[in-house]
Protein backbone atom coordinates (compact mmCIF):
# COMPACT_ATOMS: atom_id res chain seq x y z
CA UNK A 1 0.00 0.00 0.00
CA UNK A 2 1.49 3.51 -0.84
CA UNK A 3 0.82 6.26 1.24
CA UNK A 4 -0.27 9.64 -0.50
CA UNK A 5 -0.99 12.71 1.34
CA UNK A 6 -3.93 15.21 1.43
CA UNK A 7 -2.46 17.36 -2.00
CA UNK A 8 -1.49 13.84 -3.82
CA UNK A 9 -2.95 11.10 -5.44
CA UNK A 10 -1.14 7.75 -6.71
CA UNK A 11 -2.04 5.76 -10.30
CA UNK A 12 -1.48 2.41 -11.33
CA UNK A 13 -2.03 1.45 -14.62
CA UNK A 14 -2.42 -1.85 -16.19
CA UNK A 15 -1.86 -1.52 -19.92
CA UNK A 16 -0.12 -3.48 -22.43
CA UNK A 17 2.72 -0.15 -23.67
CA UNK A 18 1.35 3.10 -22.08
CA UNK A 19 2.96 5.66 -23.04
CA UNK A 20 3.60 8.13 -20.29
CA UNK A 21 3.98 10.79 -23.00
CA UNK A 22 -0.20 10.26 -23.35
CA UNK A 23 -1.35 9.51 -19.83
CA UNK A 24 0.69 12.49 -18.58
CA UNK A 25 -0.97 14.70 -21.18
CA UNK A 26 -4.59 13.03 -20.12
CA UNK A 27 -3.68 13.95 -16.81
CA UNK A 28 -3.10 17.60 -17.28
CA UNK A 29 -6.40 18.00 -19.34
CA UNK A 30 -8.45 16.58 -16.88
CA UNK A 31 -6.75 18.41 -14.02
CA UNK A 32 -7.23 21.58 -16.55
CA UNK A 33 -11.50 20.68 -16.88
CA UNK A 34 -11.75 20.23 -13.09
CA UNK A 35 -9.83 24.28 -12.43
CA UNK A 36 -12.17 26.49 -10.93
CA UNK A 37 -11.44 30.32 -10.31
CA UNK A 38 -10.73 31.17 -6.76
CA UNK A 39 -12.44 35.07 -7.43
CA UNK A 40 -15.55 35.35 -9.57
CA UNK A 41 -15.10 37.04 -12.97
CA UNK A 42 -17.46 39.57 -14.03
CA UNK A 43 -19.68 38.79 -16.79
CA UNK A 44 -21.02 42.38 -17.70
CA UNK A 45 -18.90 45.65 -17.70
CA UNK A 46 -19.42 48.26 -14.78
CA UNK A 47 -20.47 51.78 -15.25
CA UNK A 48 -20.55 54.95 -12.84
CA UNK A 49 -24.42 56.02 -13.65
CA UNK A 50 -24.13 59.98 -13.88
CA UNK A 51 -27.34 59.92 -12.00
CA UNK A 52 -26.48 58.08 -8.59
CA UNK A 53 -29.36 59.13 -5.78
CA UNK A 54 -31.80 56.49 -5.67
CA UNK A 55 -34.88 55.75 -3.85
CA UNK A 56 -34.11 52.00 -1.76
CA UNK A 57 -37.37 50.81 -0.91
CA UNK A 58 -37.36 48.30 1.84
CA UNK A 59 -39.81 45.05 2.47
CA UNK A 60 -41.29 46.57 5.35
CA UNK A 61 -42.54 49.37 3.20
CA UNK A 62 -39.56 51.99 4.09
CA UNK A 63 -37.78 53.77 1.77
CA UNK A 64 -34.21 55.05 2.47
CA UNK A 65 -32.20 57.30 0.28
CA UNK A 66 -29.54 55.28 -1.57
CA UNK A 67 -26.29 56.52 -3.70
CA UNK A 68 -25.04 54.27 -6.74
CA UNK A 69 -21.26 53.38 -7.19
CA UNK A 70 -21.42 51.52 -10.34
CA UNK A 71 -24.49 49.30 -12.42
CA UNK A 72 -23.98 46.57 -14.95
CA UNK A 73 -26.67 44.80 -16.45
CA UNK A 74 -26.40 41.73 -13.69
CA UNK A 75 -26.65 44.03 -10.86
CA UNK A 76 -25.61 47.53 -8.63
CA UNK A 77 -23.04 48.52 -5.62
CA UNK A 78 -25.02 51.23 -3.82
CA UNK A 79 -24.09 53.07 -0.49
CA UNK A 80 -27.13 52.80 2.24
CA UNK A 81 -27.81 54.91 4.72
CA UNK A 82 -28.39 51.38 7.69
CA UNK A 83 -27.12 47.34 6.97
CA UNK A 84 -29.37 45.55 4.58
CA UNK A 85 -29.51 41.79 5.48
CA UNK A 86 -28.01 39.36 2.95
CA UNK A 87 -30.46 37.69 1.16
CA UNK A 88 -33.09 40.20 1.43
CA UNK A 89 -35.05 41.62 -1.81
CA UNK A 90 -35.25 45.43 -2.59
CA UNK A 91 -36.28 47.47 -4.94
CA UNK A 92 -33.67 50.15 -6.04
CA UNK A 93 -36.26 52.50 -7.93
CA UNK A 94 -38.35 50.52 -10.01
CA UNK A 95 -35.89 47.61 -9.91
CA UNK A 96 -36.03 44.17 -7.74
CA UNK A 97 -32.93 43.01 -6.71
CA UNK A 98 -31.27 40.78 -3.88
CA UNK A 99 -28.65 41.76 -1.39
CA UNK A 100 -25.45 39.38 -1.92
CA UNK A 101 -22.82 41.28 -0.29
CA UNK A 102 -22.06 43.56 2.12
CA UNK A 103 -19.56 46.27 2.90
CA UNK A 104 -18.83 49.44 5.24
CA UNK A 105 -22.13 51.70 4.59
CA UNK A 106 -23.27 49.40 1.50
CA UNK A 107 -24.58 46.48 -0.29
CA UNK A 108 -23.32 44.56 -3.70
CA UNK A 109 -26.77 43.28 -5.29
CA UNK A 110 -27.99 41.10 -7.74
CA UNK A 111 -31.25 42.20 -9.95
CA UNK A 112 -34.08 39.99 -10.16
CA UNK A 113 -34.31 40.23 -13.76
CA UNK A 114 -30.67 41.11 -15.60
CA UNK A 115 -31.04 43.92 -17.47
CA UNK A 116 -30.46 44.35 -21.50
CA UNK A 117 -26.56 45.05 -21.62
CA UNK A 118 -27.36 47.47 -24.25
CA UNK A 119 -29.70 49.72 -22.09
CA UNK A 120 -26.97 50.13 -19.47
CA UNK A 121 -25.34 53.50 -19.95
CA UNK A 122 -24.11 56.45 -17.84
CA UNK A 123 -27.58 57.65 -18.59
CA UNK A 124 -29.14 54.51 -16.82
CA UNK A 125 -32.60 55.26 -14.52
CA UNK A 126 -32.93 51.94 -12.24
Amino acid sequence: MTFAGAETFVVKIHARTPSIASIAKDLVALARQQFVPDTPSRVHRRIVPLRTQVAVHLPCGRTIPGKLLNVSASGAALYVGEPIELGTQFRIGETWASVVRQFESGVGAAFLEPLDPQSVSEHIQL
